[in-house]
């Protein structure tokens, strides 16, 4: 009869380095991203999807309101709602990143300095799959004018108080977000 001391002495010698030796001969074999690494294996654990969104808020000098960019959306979910510029963060590429480059493809905005707003990752958020997204407060130049793109139809600035009064006509959670930057940029409408 083989007693536990065994048991365990054979697993030490003999199945673990045979474990670990499968497990590194499995990563070599995998495909690598750009910094070396194995692609990971998401069967088990599969993530949600990570997105990013920018809020452009400014006020307008002229007429003395604030507005907000808003893009139309083109397609389902959500299609012809208004949504907050975004969409899926690629492989290796940093939120804020994702962010900006969501912004220039979906609005033609060149922006700049994201600053964190907030982190939205209801299950139910998105209809198609579970996502989590990062917004981010983004600042642009006076001077670009807004031009629908890529999934948007159409994207422009609007006052921010007309929008605020939309909640059924903005697409997503996107109306939580609105209202997490004005209270955290401190705006009274």
């Amino acid at each position: 009869m083989i007693n536990q001391a065994s048991k365990q002495l054979f697993k030490r010698i003999f199945i673990k380095p045979f474990s670990q030796s499968f497990y590194l001969f499995s990563m070599e074999n995998q495909k690598k991203d750009i910094y070396g690494r194995p692609y990971p294996n998401y069967d088990k654990y599969p993530p949600p999807v990570l997105c990013a969104d920018a809020v452009v808020i400014r006020q307008n000098k002229e007429q003395h309101f604030w507005e907000i960019l808003m893009c139309s959306r083109g397609i389902e979910p959500h299609k012809g709602m208004f949504v907050l510029p975004g969409g899926h963060v690629d492989y290796n590429e940093p939120p804020e990143a994702a962010c900006l480059r969501e912004l220039k493809e979906e609005a033609d905005l060149d922006g700049h300095s994201p600053e964190l707003l907030c982190v939205k990752g209801n299950p139910l958020r998105d209809s198609r799959k579970h996502t989590v997204t990062v917004t981010y407060l983004v600042t642009v130049p006076e001077d670009q004018i807004p031009k629908g793109g890529d999934d948007a139809t159409d994207a422009k600035f609007y006052p921010l108080k007309d929008i605020v009064g939309q909640k059924d006509n903005i697409g997503f959670d996107h109306h939580e977000m609105i209202l997490d930057a004005i209270k955290k940029l401190d705006i009274k409408l």
